[in-house]
């Protein structure tokens, strides 16, 4: 179900439907992850970016939304909840680097929002182990393309 939900996101499908509230909630869960561990990388500034531009989204108006409005928005909306775990999930591998700084950032919020811990973590492994598996599998065609000796 999860899969059948990123696809229809990323093809821009579902979002079609979704209210400004709930577009500048997602928008601002992710921004808040993306600024945890105090850098905001090139490839987290563009992706939000591409994500506002997309959503349509003014990126001023989603920043003045508090985290809790906005995690308080998502949870009303089951489709939204069950959204909200992959994408923290995938926002804290969006630099490639998960850090014990991220995870403490990403333990208050399981705490301070009652968010389900089990299936969040269970997430952000589906994003690392997606992450192994494509750099395991660049490194062995580098190997066969003869880049190692």
């Amino acid at each position: 179900m999860v899969e059948e939900i990123k696809m229809l996101i990323i093809n821009g499908i579902l979002s079609k439907f979704w209210k400004q509230d709930k577009k500048e909630a997602l928008l601002k869960v992710l921004y808040e992850i993306y600024n945890c561990d105090k850098v905001f990388t090139i490839e987290e500034a563009n992706d939000f970016n591409k994500k506002c531009k997309k959503l349509n989204i003014d990126s001023q108006n989603m920043k003045a939304i508090s985290i809790k409005k906005a995690i308080t928005i998502i949870q009303n909306d089951k489709l939204l909840n069950d959204l909200l775990y992959f994408i923290i999930a995938s926002a804290v591998y969006k630099d490639k680097d998960y850090d014990q700084q991220e995870r403490s950032q990403i333990d208050e919020i399981i705490k301070k929002y009652n968010l389900n811990e089990k299936i969040l973590i269970e997430r952000i492994k589906e994003i690392r182990n997606k992450n192994i598996k494509k750099l395991l599998n660049e490194w062995e065609k580098e190997i066969q393309d003869g880049k190692y000796p």
